[in-house]
């Protein structure tokens, strides 16, 4: 899922300030990792695309959840009754 580490958009402005960014392997933290930078790799282009087929994103709103505890538990406890595993989860009050 490493092609999920940045957005493009999050990076636009370290690319017009001419900085390079370095994604780096959390498994591998020896290994150099990737380099991002304007000029970039004419030899190495493309090094990976991922997919994975038959995601659903869901965006949840609520007032309950502000300053709630337990409003992620009972969403979660419904993932669980239905058999619905959980990739990715992105939470913010």
């Amino acid at each position: 899922f490493g092609a999920q580490v940045l957005h493009p958009i999050a990076m636009q402005p370290a690319l017009k300030a001419d900085i390079p960014v370095r994604v780096k392997n959390s498994y591998n933290p020896s290994a150099p990792g990737t380099v991002i930078d304007k000029v970039g790799n004419p030899d190495r282009m493309v090094t990976a695309i991922t997919c994975k087929k038959k995601i659903t994103l869901m965006d949840i709103h609520s007032l309950q959840m502000l300053g709630a505890y337990g409003f992620l538990g009972a969403v979660f406890g419904d993932f669980e009754k239905h058999k619905l595993s959980v990739d990715v989860l992105a939470s913010s009050e």
